[in-house]
């Protein structure tokens, strides 16, 4: 009879699925010590698991854990100063040109309203050039066709020039969210292709 050390030993069911998951078919001899810690004592070598911890989940596999870094990736295969990405702000200044027109046959007299968006997304998939971008085209934009007189660049009263500081210090700060935001999904890339070697 096989003893693991100091203390009471007591014989264990002849089938015991191990934590290693193999199927023992021999007698074992489980001892506990003062620690709540079990050996297994055969002629195999000795674990120490806790005590009535016999169920381990099985990893996950690593493949399944970086699923999602395929959307992730996708959000940066634009390269900022490349033509692409040019192209894009572009796109969204015509959607967002769109959206704020029909805001404005609504009634709904904010300027740049629709732009914000514009800015953000253009800097987040696109980079900060594309944003910027965005921002340059936007304000003589709006000044032509949704300040009043419209489609005329006419001299700015001071509510609009309020309009146009507080929509380029918004921009600014959605510019620098949107490019901390690339930066994280990079990271996130970069993890997740960490793990999959």
């Amino acid at each position: 009879m096989l003893r693991g050390g100091q203390g009471r030993v007591s014989a264990v069911p002849a089938l015991f699925r191990a934590t290693c998951g193999r199927t023992v078919s021999k007698q074992l001899f489980l001892h506990c010590s003062s620690e709540k810690t079990c050996r297994l004592a055969t002629n195999w070598p000795r674990r120490r698991f806790f005590t009535g911890n016999f169920y381990r989940p099985k990893i996950q596999n690593t493949k399944d854990v970086a699923q999602g870094g395929g959307s992730l990736q996708a959000l940066l295969k634009v390269q900022p100063w490349s033509p692409g990405a040019f192209a894009l702000g572009v796109s969204t200044v015509f959607v967002g040109t769109a959206v704020q027109a029909l805001l404005f046959h609504l009634g709904i007299e904010l300027y740049f309203a629709a732009f914000l968006p514009a800015v953000f997304f253009a800097g987040l998939l696109a980079g900060v050039p594309a944003a910027v971008l965005v921002v340059a085209i936007t304000v003589p934009l709006v000044w032509w066709a949704f300040i009043p007189p419209y489609f005329e660049f006419y001299p700015l009263i001071a509510a609009d020039l309020d309009a146009i500081t507080m929509f380029l210090l918004l921009s600014l700060l959605l510019i620098f969210l949107a490019d901390a935001c690339r930066a994280a999904i990079a990271l996130l890339n970069a993890g997740t292709t960490s793990t999959e070697r």
